[in-house]
């Protein structure tokens, strides 16, 4: 498989929205759908009954973190994998997601050429480690961490 068809496969959307089901009562549905596939405008709720989409976002997302992977030098570093978490998990499915995903869609079309940098000149590898990646990393935790005290509570 070349690299681009190695990307390709990596892609998924996000699909979230709120559903009319015929008895005309309301439910939502956020999940993952391979890249290829069409945004539904139908779903069906935990019982299996169908409704139609009333409203909702469908994001196209790259399951990579490419700056954060050529900074810390694998997809499967623990970091990295916070970090994909983060954003599937917390981000994707709060109320920041609409702002969020036009943040990501800006970083999916820059990042691939900054971390392809990044793995060229090691003087922007540590760069944008520390003053990008590192800071990232931290916010991720706190966030997560302030969520989990909250729920506590």
């Amino acid at each position: 498989m070349t690299a681009e068809g190695a990307a390709a496969t990596r892609r998924f959307h996000w699909v979230e929205g709120r559903y009319s089901r015929t008895d005309s009562t309301v439910f939502t549905r956020r999940f993952y759908l391979p890249a290829e596939q069409r945004c539904p405008v139908t779903a069906e709720d935990d019982a299996g009954v169908a409704g139609s989409l009333i409203e909702g976002s469908c994001i196209e997302v790259n399951r990579e973190c490419f700056i954060a992977t050529a900074a810390l030098g694998s997809e499967l570093d623990p970091r990295v994998r916070l970090l994909r978490s983060f954003r599937d998990d917390v981000l994707l499915q709060s109320d920041l997601r609409a702002p969020f995903s036009r943040v990501l869609a800006s970083y999916y079309r820059f990042s691939p050429p900054i971390a392809a940098a990044m793995k060229r000149h090691r003087a922007a590898k540590f760069l944008l480690k520390w003053t990008l990646v590192y800071p990232a990393i931290l916010f991720a935790r706190g966030f997560v961490a302030a969520l989990r005290s909250a729920h506590r509570e």
